[in-house]
């Protein structure tokens, strides 16, 4: 299994708010310009993670973004799932000769390494970074 490219800039952008800048509000392009990534990409992650609940958009002069709870309260499955990557590790294609009245044992399989690999995910938090 291989997260995308968006999730490490998100655990990176998420890692200078909670590590490098606590407590402050942090400007997109700046964290866009530390990464060398688009600002328009970047904006469009920050919006996931606004509506996920994991940061907070301040508007005005002095806005910019900040944690919206503690880093300790902010999980790897909590981002995971933000930016919409907590998809099946399989999902069984129909029409394929299946014969089995139960679920599928394959799939059970992928649901319990997913269910595991999730698990792991919420034991750790942005303030173990």
């Amino acid at each position: 299994m291989k997260f995308s490219q968006s999730l490490e800039l998100t655990i990176h952008a998420l890692w200078y708010l909670a590590i490098q800048r606590p407590g402050t509000r942090v400007q997109v392009k700046d964290v866009a310009r530390l990464q060398h990534v688009r600002l328009s990409y970047l904006a469009k992650i920050f919006q996931s993670l606004a509506r996920a609940g994991l940061v907070t958009a301040i508007r005005g002069k002095n806005g910019g973004y900040q944690l919206a709870r503690p880093a300790a309260e902010i999980s790897f499955a909590d981002v995971v799932r933000a930016l919409g990557e907590d998809e099946p590790l399989l999902e069984c294609l129909p029409d394929r000769g299946c014969r089995t009245s139960a679920a599928c044992p394959v799939e059970q399989v992928f649901q319990r390494a997913r269910s595991r690999l999730f698990d792991e995910l919420a034991s750790a938090t942005l303030a173990d970074l």
